[in-house]
């Protein structure tokens, strides 16, 4: 991204404003990253193209039904299996 004053670019990040779209910002290394896609390792849902990360995993909706997990079938929802 820009700097502010139009004038730059910056040389890192510290918050997700700072990238472009389609990017996050990694705070651990304060670089712009690109977002993953379904299926990917997340810990947070701005890493995510999709901008959901259930179970550790970039998943394609919010697996929000009371038995649906993203981890069985990573990148997709799916009922957890049964005894699960």
């Amino acid at each position: 991204m820009c700097t502010a004053s139009g004038t730059g670019c910056l040389a890192g990040c510290s918050t997700q404003a700072e990238c472009q779209p389609g990017y996050y910002c990694d705070t651990g290394t304060a670089t712009c990253k690109a977002k993953s896609i379904a299926g990917s390792a997340c810990v947070r849902a701005y890493e995510c193209q999709s901008g959901f990360c259930v179970d550790g995993y970039c998943c394609e909706t919010a697996c929000d039904l009371p038995c649906d997990v993203c981890s069985a079938t990573p990148g997709r929802c799916a009922p957890v299996a049964g005894g699960g």
